[in-house]
């Protein structure tokens, strides 16, 4: 297995398990899936809250890497193939995304914020780089998180440190998950 594969594994490993206390606090019928079909379609964590059935795409930032104020919006994950980035693949009701380094955690209702995407990507600046592990040259949209919450409201988009235990309930209220 090539190093990309094996440090990729590792940031998974390592989400799943700092993501466990949050995870079973949101329910306790749970499934962390690799299903080809479901990773297809974004999805990554089946939840069931109350009888419903939730759908989660994780996104995971290295533990070596720092917290930053703004959302990589991957609109092509490489130019070489024309192969679509997350945020045309992703069919998750919600996107969680996770800073290793800093325990923070982004979480917000993907369709309101696709939706809100889509009308506003345009505003915001394309940014190409080159991961050097795989060779994709990927292009995305840089948003950041302050504009997301903004235009999202509480309803739709929270933020909260996973060792602040206390300021989970609220946020995860506000998003129809407590």
């Amino acid at each position: 297995m090539g190093s990309h594969m094996d440090k990729t594994g590792d940031v998974e490993r390592e989400s799943y398990q700092k993501l466990n206390p949050l995870i079973t606090r949101i329910s306790s019928k749970h499934n962390y899936t690799k299903s080809s079909y479901l990773q297809k379609r974004g999805i990554d964590l089946v939840l069931w809250n109350n009888d419903r059935q939730l759908t989660f795409e994780i996104k995971a930032t290295d533990s070596n890497k720092p917290e930053y104020k703004t959302m990589f919006c991957e609109v092509c994950q490489d130019v070489r193939t024309c192969s679509p980035g997350f945020m045309y693949m992703v069919e998750s009701d919600y996107l969680l995304w996770i800073y290793l380094s800093s325990g923070r955690i982004h979480l917000l209702k993907w369709k309101p914020f696709k939706h809100w995407f889509e009308a506003n990507l345009r505003n915001y600046p394309t940014h190409y780089k080159n991961d050097t592990d795989t060779k994709w040259d990927t292009v995305g949209i840089l948003i950041p998180w302050y504009d997301i919450g903004t235009a999202l409201g509480k309803h739709q988009y929270g933020t909260f440190y996973l060792d602040h235990i206390s300021g989970w309930e609220p946020r995860l209220t506000n998003l129809g998950l407590a």
